[in-house]
């Protein structure tokens, strides 16, 4: 349908998920920012708490520079939410895995997001959720280190 003549670009698949993402970035904000947390540092969890990563994974599952990870990595280590060891693989490469107080703090943002009255997806219902879901991991994974 995104092809459809006379469809507005505005309708397009493109323009509406920069659109909605800078919402969705928008509302996460300010539920980070009351929390002491910003966005990076949310994205840099929900990451790691999957398991350990190079910063250079790490920056590509981001879809930002590595150097800009940098920041992030460094913010979350002084909250002692994050620790880095090198590989014993490969001495150049620095893995960072979430510390146990790190793995709280994820727990109890979770625990607080189940709880939330405002949710941003509440206009879709359960399956159109799930749909969405799948599309949008269908794309993200496609694309992960293209970017």
């Amino acid at each position: 349908m995104s092809n459809a003549p006379g469809l507005s670009f505005r309708r397009r698949a493109g323009f509406l998920l920069a659109t909605v993402g800078r919402r969705t970035e928008a509302a996460w904000g300010g539920f980070l920012r009351s929390r002491g947390m910003t966005n990076a540092e949310f994205a840099a969890l929900a990451v790691l708490v999957d398991g350990s990563a190079s910063q250079v994974e790490l920056a590509r599952q981001l879809a930002i520079d590595a150097r800009n990870a940098g920041a992030t990595v460094g913010r979350l280590r002084e909250r002692g939410w994050l620790s880095s060891e090198a590989d014993t693989a490969d001495r150049r490469r620095v893995v960072l895995t979430l510390t146990p107080e790190g793995r709280r703090a994820w727990d109890g943002l979770q625990s607080e997001l189940r709880g939330s009255h405002s949710d941003y997806f509440s206009v879709l219902d359960e399956t159109e959720r799930t749909e969405l879901e799948r599309l949008l991991n269908k794309l993200n994974d496609a694309h992960v280190g293209h970017g």
